[in-house]
């Protein structure tokens, strides 16, 4: 019999940013091997996101870069980006990929 580390896959969807929620979101995700995760509007959109109780792309990237996810999926678009789908997945990459300077 081999045994071999298993996979920590983590689904966050329809939840609002917020303090509580951000800590929570980490602490679930906390070393996923792969985070799908709602990236439901532009972070130029952020007070629109706050207001439908949704993430921003770039707050979906930055939780997944917290939790020390290895692999990030976003999904759950507004229909506002119908044909900007690229927009808000670039946007959560380049959020997930920062390095944050001490």
């Amino acid at each position: 019999m081999r045994i071999t580390p298993g996979q920590k896959i983590s689904y966050v969807t329809d939840v609002l940013y917020s303090e509580s929620n951000k800590k929570k979101i980490i602490s679930l995700c906390m070393n996923s091997s792969h985070i799908f995760i709602e990236a439901c509007f532009l972070e130029k959109d952020q007070k629109l996101a706050f207001c439908k109780k949704h993430l921003t792309a770039y707050q979906a990237g930055k939780l997944a870069r917290l939790s020390k996810a290895k692999k990030i999926t976003v999904f759950h678009f507004s229909p506002r980006y119908l044909n900007l789908s690229d927009s808000l997945v670039n946007e959560a990459l380049s959020s997930y990929h920062t390095i944050t300077k001490c």
